[in-house]
């Protein structure tokens, strides 16, 4: 997935990212970028933000419930 700074300053939403059950819980998931040590929680909204991440392409790895849900 392409992050442009642009967009990643404002953050991102959880279930625009990511194809999740209606029903899944969109706060306090731990969303990681894969092979970098970041990651943030997402507000009770589903909204997150990477502090100082760099624009580029990254994986982005979400755990909700049993599932891992990926995102390139």
């Amino acid at each position: 997935m392409r992050l442009p700074e642009a967009i990643a300053d404002d953050g991102f939403r959880l279930d625009r990212i990511f194809r999740l059950d209606p029903v899944a819980r969109l706060g306090g998931v731990v969303v990681e970028v894969e092979g970098h040590d970041r990651r943030a929680t997402t507000d009770d909204q589903g909204w997150f933000r990477f502090e100082d991440l760099a624009p580029g392409r990254y994986v982005l790895l979400a755990r909700i419930g049993e599932r891992t849900h990926r995102r390139e």
